[in-house]
Protein backbone atom coordinates (compact mmCIF):
# COMPACT_ATOMS: atom_id res chain seq x y z
CA UNK A 1 0.00 0.00 0.00
CA UNK A 2 0.99 3.50 -0.70
CA UNK A 3 0.33 6.63 1.07
CA UNK A 4 -0.36 9.55 -1.00
CA UNK A 5 0.36 12.82 1.43
CA UNK A 6 -0.84 15.14 -1.90
CA UNK A 7 -4.26 15.52 -3.07
CA UNK A 8 -5.23 15.61 -7.16
CA UNK A 9 -7.21 18.73 -7.68
CA UNK A 10 -9.20 17.37 -10.34
CA UNK A 11 -12.91 19.15 -10.39
CA UNK A 12 -10.60 22.40 -10.07
CA UNK A 13 -8.79 21.64 -12.81
CA UNK A 14 -11.38 20.75 -14.67
CA UNK A 15 -13.80 23.87 -13.86
CA UNK A 16 -10.91 25.74 -14.99
CA UNK A 17 -10.93 24.47 -18.49
CA UNK A 18 -14.36 24.57 -19.21
CA UNK A 19 -14.43 28.32 -18.16
CA UNK A 20 -11.33 29.24 -20.56
CA UNK A 21 -13.04 26.82 -23.02
CA UNK A 22 -15.89 29.23 -22.74
CA UNK A 23 -14.27 32.26 -23.08
CA UNK A 24 -12.70 31.07 -26.43
CA UNK A 25 -16.42 29.58 -27.80
CA UNK A 26 -17.49 33.26 -26.91
CA UNK A 27 -14.94 35.47 -28.67
CA UNK A 28 -14.97 32.48 -31.69
CA UNK A 29 -18.51 32.76 -31.93
CA UNK A 30 -18.04 36.69 -31.35
CA UNK A 31 -15.36 36.69 -34.00
CA UNK A 32 -17.70 34.56 -36.96
CA UNK A 33 -20.90 37.08 -36.00
CA UNK A 34 -18.75 40.19 -36.46
CA UNK A 35 -17.94 38.90 -40.23
CA UNK A 36 -21.12 37.96 -41.14
CA UNK A 37 -22.56 41.34 -39.88
CA UNK A 38 -19.90 43.11 -42.25
CA UNK A 39 -20.76 40.81 -45.05
CA UNK A 40 -24.40 41.51 -44.27
CA UNK A 41 -24.13 45.19 -44.23
CA UNK A 42 -21.76 45.15 -47.24
CA UNK A 43 -24.03 43.27 -49.59
CA UNK A 44 -27.26 45.48 -48.14
CA UNK A 45 -25.72 48.97 -49.20
CA UNK A 46 -24.16 47.46 -52.34
CA UNK A 47 -27.96 46.80 -53.22
CA UNK A 48 -29.38 49.37 -52.44
CA UNK A 49 -26.99 51.71 -53.99
CA UNK A 50 -27.82 50.31 -57.39
CA UNK A 51 -31.51 49.73 -57.29
CA UNK A 52 -31.59 53.51 -55.93
CA UNK A 53 -29.64 54.40 -59.15
CA UNK A 54 -32.31 52.46 -61.44
CA UNK A 55 -35.22 53.57 -59.77
CA UNK A 56 -34.47 57.63 -59.90
CA UNK A 57 -32.54 57.52 -63.31
CA UNK A 58 -35.36 56.00 -64.89
CA UNK A 59 -38.11 58.45 -62.72
CA UNK A 60 -39.53 55.98 -60.41
CA UNK A 61 -41.41 57.29 -58.10
CA UNK A 62 -40.17 56.56 -53.84
CA UNK A 63 -36.71 55.67 -55.19
CA UNK A 64 -35.92 56.35 -51.87
CA UNK A 65 -37.71 52.91 -50.80
CA UNK A 66 -35.03 50.46 -52.44
CA UNK A 67 -33.10 51.65 -48.67
CA UNK A 68 -36.40 49.70 -46.81
CA UNK A 69 -36.42 45.91 -46.97
CA UNK A 70 -40.11 45.48 -47.65
CA UNK A 71 -39.60 49.06 -49.92
CA UNK A 72 -36.80 46.32 -52.33
CA UNK A 73 -39.78 44.44 -53.42
CA UNK A 74 -41.53 47.28 -54.41
CA UNK A 75 -38.56 48.62 -56.12
CA UNK A 76 -37.69 45.60 -57.98
CA UNK A 77 -41.24 45.63 -59.32
CA UNK A 78 -41.74 48.99 -60.03
CA UNK A 79 -38.48 48.37 -62.51
CA UNK A 80 -39.79 44.94 -63.94
CA UNK A 81 -43.12 46.25 -65.02
CA UNK A 82 -41.75 49.50 -66.16
CA UNK A 83 -39.49 47.43 -68.61
CA UNK A 84 -42.13 45.65 -69.84
CA UNK A 85 -44.61 48.18 -70.49
CA UNK A 86 -42.05 50.69 -72.29
CA UNK A 87 -39.93 47.59 -74.30
CA UNK A 88 -42.59 45.00 -74.83
CA UNK A 89 -46.09 47.23 -74.31
CA UNK A 90 -47.30 44.72 -71.91
CA UNK A 91 -48.71 45.99 -68.07
CA UNK A 92 -47.76 43.85 -65.13
CA UNK A 93 -48.11 44.34 -61.87
CA UNK A 94 -45.01 42.66 -60.62
CA UNK A 95 -44.57 45.30 -57.55
CA UNK A 96 -47.96 44.44 -56.31
CA UNK A 97 -47.42 41.03 -56.51
CA UNK A 98 -44.07 41.61 -54.75
CA UNK A 99 -44.90 43.62 -52.14
CA UNK A 100 -48.46 41.15 -51.05
CA UNK A 101 -46.03 38.09 -50.66
CA UNK A 102 -43.39 39.49 -49.05
CA UNK A 103 -45.83 41.16 -46.47
CA UNK A 104 -48.56 38.03 -46.25
CA UNK A 105 -45.49 36.02 -45.89
CA UNK A 106 -44.58 38.41 -42.21
CA UNK A 107 -48.15 38.62 -41.36
CA UNK A 108 -48.59 34.96 -41.98
CA UNK A 109 -46.04 33.83 -40.26
CA UNK A 110 -46.76 35.58 -37.17
CA UNK A 111 -50.18 34.87 -36.96
CA UNK A 112 -50.27 31.21 -37.27
CA UNK A 113 -47.05 31.00 -34.74
CA UNK A 114 -49.13 32.69 -32.01
CA UNK A 115 -52.38 31.00 -32.87
CA UNK A 116 -49.96 27.75 -32.77
CA UNK A 117 -48.68 28.79 -29.32
CA UNK A 118 -52.74 29.50 -28.02
CA UNK A 119 -54.02 26.38 -29.04
CA UNK A 120 -50.70 24.46 -27.60
CA UNK A 121 -51.44 26.10 -24.29
CA UNK A 122 -55.54 25.62 -24.47
CA UNK A 123 -54.70 21.93 -25.08
CA UNK A 124 -52.25 21.30 -23.25
CA UNK A 125 -54.08 19.02 -20.66
CA UNK A 126 -56.35 17.95 -22.97
CA UNK A 127 -56.53 14.33 -24.83
CA UNK A 128 -54.65 14.46 -28.25
CA UNK A 129 -53.03 17.93 -27.49
CA UNK A 130 -49.99 16.46 -29.06
CA UNK A 131 -51.80 15.04 -32.36
CA UNK A 132 -53.49 18.71 -32.58
CA UNK A 133 -50.01 20.66 -32.18
CA UNK A 134 -48.24 18.46 -35.01
CA UNK A 135 -51.58 19.59 -37.59
CA UNK A 136 -51.03 23.06 -37.12
CA UNK A 137 -47.20 22.56 -37.43
CA UNK A 138 -48.11 20.59 -41.00
CA UNK A 139 -50.43 23.33 -41.71
CA UNK A 140 -47.99 26.27 -40.96
CA UNK A 141 -45.18 25.06 -43.07
CA UNK A 142 -47.38 24.47 -46.04
CA UNK A 143 -49.03 27.65 -45.78
CA UNK A 144 -45.26 28.99 -45.23
CA UNK A 145 -43.57 27.07 -48.18
CA UNK A 146 -46.45 28.49 -50.96
CA UNK A 147 -46.06 31.89 -49.93
CA UNK A 148 -42.37 31.48 -49.66
CA UNK A 149 -41.96 29.72 -53.04
CA UNK A 150 -44.29 31.90 -54.45
CA UNK A 151 -42.12 35.19 -53.39
CA UNK A 152 -38.64 33.53 -54.92
CA UNK A 153 -40.39 32.65 -58.25
CA UNK A 154 -41.69 36.03 -58.70
CA UNK A 155 -39.01 37.35 -57.22
CA UNK A 156 -36.23 36.37 -59.68
CA UNK A 157 -38.26 37.11 -62.64
CA UNK A 158 -38.51 40.16 -61.62
CA UNK A 159 -35.00 40.48 -61.71
CA UNK A 160 -34.70 38.23 -64.88
CA UNK A 161 -36.83 41.87 -66.20
CA UNK A 162 -34.38 44.11 -64.42
CA UNK A 163 -31.39 42.52 -66.14
CA UNK A 164 -32.95 42.43 -69.50
CA UNK A 165 -33.78 46.20 -69.05
CA UNK A 166 -29.95 46.87 -68.03
CA UNK A 167 -27.69 44.17 -69.81
CA UNK A 168 -29.88 41.83 -72.09
CA UNK A 169 -26.69 40.26 -73.18
CA UNK A 170 -26.31 38.73 -70.04
CA UNK A 171 -29.48 38.32 -68.22
CA UNK A 172 -29.59 34.52 -68.35
CA UNK A 173 -26.53 34.23 -67.15
CA UNK A 174 -27.19 36.77 -64.34
CA UNK A 175 -30.36 35.00 -63.50
CA UNK A 176 -29.22 31.37 -63.27
CA UNK A 177 -26.00 32.50 -60.97
CA UNK A 178 -28.11 34.19 -58.65
CA UNK A 179 -30.33 31.40 -58.33
CA UNK A 180 -27.94 29.18 -57.27
CA UNK A 181 -25.68 32.00 -55.49
CA UNK A 182 -27.80 34.66 -53.81
CA UNK A 183 -25.09 36.41 -52.88
CA UNK A 184 -24.35 37.65 -55.98
CA UNK A 185 -27.47 39.34 -56.65
CA UNK A 186 -26.44 42.89 -54.83
CA UNK A 187 -23.69 42.63 -57.22
CA UNK A 188 -25.21 42.66 -60.43
CA UNK A 189 -27.42 44.72 -59.59
CA UNK A 190 -24.78 47.45 -58.25
CA UNK A 191 -22.62 47.00 -61.26
CA UNK A 192 -25.39 47.13 -64.15
CA UNK A 193 -26.75 50.18 -62.38
CA UNK A 194 -25.67 52.23 -64.96
CA UNK A 195 -26.79 50.26 -67.79
CA UNK A 196 -29.76 50.84 -70.10
CA UNK A 197 -28.71 48.71 -73.18
CA UNK A 198 -32.46 46.37 -72.94
CA UNK A 199 -34.37 49.99 -73.11
CA UNK A 200 -35.81 51.98 -75.95
CA UNK A 201 -33.95 55.36 -76.31
CA UNK A 202 -35.31 58.22 -74.70
CA UNK A 203 -37.61 60.57 -76.74
CA UNK A 204 -36.17 63.98 -77.29
CA UNK A 205 -38.03 66.83 -75.14
CA UNK A 206 -40.26 68.76 -77.39
CA UNK A 207 -38.94 72.18 -77.83
CA UNK A 208 -41.56 75.21 -77.19
CA UNK A 209 -41.26 78.05 -79.98
CA UNK A 210 -40.98 81.12 -77.89
CA UNK A 211 -41.75 83.72 -80.35
CA UNK A 212 -39.55 86.65 -80.20
CA UNK A 213 -41.02 90.35 -79.96
CA UNK A 214 -40.37 92.83 -82.77
CA UNK A 215 -38.24 95.38 -82.43
CA UNK A 216 -38.97 98.78 -83.19
CA UNK A 217 -36.59 100.74 -85.29
CA UNK A 218 -36.55 104.42 -85.89
CA UNK A 219 -37.17 105.30 -89.74
CA UNK A 220 -33.71 107.32 -91.09
CA UNK A 221 -34.13 110.94 -92.18
CA UNK A 222 -34.16 111.15 -95.32
CA UNK A 223 -32.53 113.58 -97.65
CA UNK A 224 -34.12 115.87 -100.01
CA UNK A 225 -31.59 115.02 -103.07
CA UNK A 226 -31.09 117.55 -105.84
CA UNK A 227 -32.75 115.76 -109.07
CA UNK A 228 -30.22 114.97 -111.61
CA UNK A 229 -30.48 116.70 -115.02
Amino acid sequence: MYAYDYEYAFEADLMEFLGQFGYVFLGIAAGFLMIALTIGLVIYIFQSVGLHAIAKRRGLHHAWLAWIPVGTYWIVGSIADQYQYVAKGKIKNKRKILLSLSLASFVLGLVLNVTSSILMLATAQAEGAIAVSGMLGVIRSVINAVVSIALVVFWHMALYDLYCSCNPDNAVVFLILGIFFPITIPFFIFFNRKKDGGMPPRKPEPRTYIPREPVYEEPKETRNEPEQL
